[in-house]
């Protein structure tokens, strides 16, 4: 990064220590832009943008979101709530004294994003979405209903993968693996080909027993 990032930390109003990279905006009269990853990702997913928003002017925070990285990692599922995290986000604005900037998200990055436009719109300059778009708050959003709609129309669950299941699985990948078996997720997640997600991840079940079992399958090129 020619050491134009510095990893900083923040604590939020809900009591989170956030790790972060900031690239200082300089006041070239171009806003910074904040960079929020997906799953399974961090912070460094961003790290060929920060040279490049640098050389162009711009300032650059790109959080390790919570549960990721350098951040805090909460076993209380209802820590992750998106209108949470996107106050996170607030708090770690005012800790560098930006009012108001521009927007990046990725994948799951996009639900803390999509509150903010809910809750703090006065903070963003403007926002982009990634693999993902917008999604506004749901409070009768039932992913079984999902499943079997999904399953009605292709005749695959593929939503089981952001079920209970897979959830489960994946707090099992954070709070008990060591770390061949992360080996073992990361190969999963980031497979060579990807449909070994249908008969890995998504069927219920498969997800734990593949990373109790330590499997291993070719990386993808990337």
């Amino acid at each position: 990064m020619e050491n134009i990032a510095t990893y900083k930390y923040c604590k939020s109003k809900g009591d989170f220590t956030y790790g972060y990279w900031l690239v200082p905006n300089l006041g070239q009269g171009k806003p910074s832009v904040v960079l929020l990853h997906g799953f399974p990702s961090f912070s460094l997913d961003w790290e060929l943008q920060f040279t490049y928003f640098a050389k162009n002017g711009y300032g650059v925070i790109a959080p390790d979101m919570l549960g990721y990285g350098g951040t805090d990692k909460p076993l209380d599922a209802t820590a992750y709530k998106a209108g949470g995290l996107a106050s996170d986000l607030v708090d770690i604005l005012d800790n560098e004294g930006i009012a108001a900037a521009i927007f990046v998200s990725h994948d799951w990055g996009i639900l803390p994003l999509s509150r903010m436009i809910n809750l703090y719109p006065e903070r963003i300059i403007a926002n982009v979405f990634i693999s993902l778009c917008y999604m506004p708050p749901d409070p009768k959003f039932n992913v079984e209903k999902l499943n079997e709609t999904i399953k009605q129309m292709t005749g695959e669950s593929s939503f089981e993968r952001v079920s209970k299941q897979k959830m489960e699985g994946f707090r099992l990948a954070s709070m008990t693996l060591k770390l061949p078996q992360i080996d073992s997720f990361y190969s999963l997640v980031w497979p060579e080909d990807p449909a070994i997600w249908k008969t890995n991840i998504a069927p219920k079940g498969k997800l734990r027993a593949w990373l109790e079992s330590d499997k291993r399958c070719p990386h993808s090129s990337y």
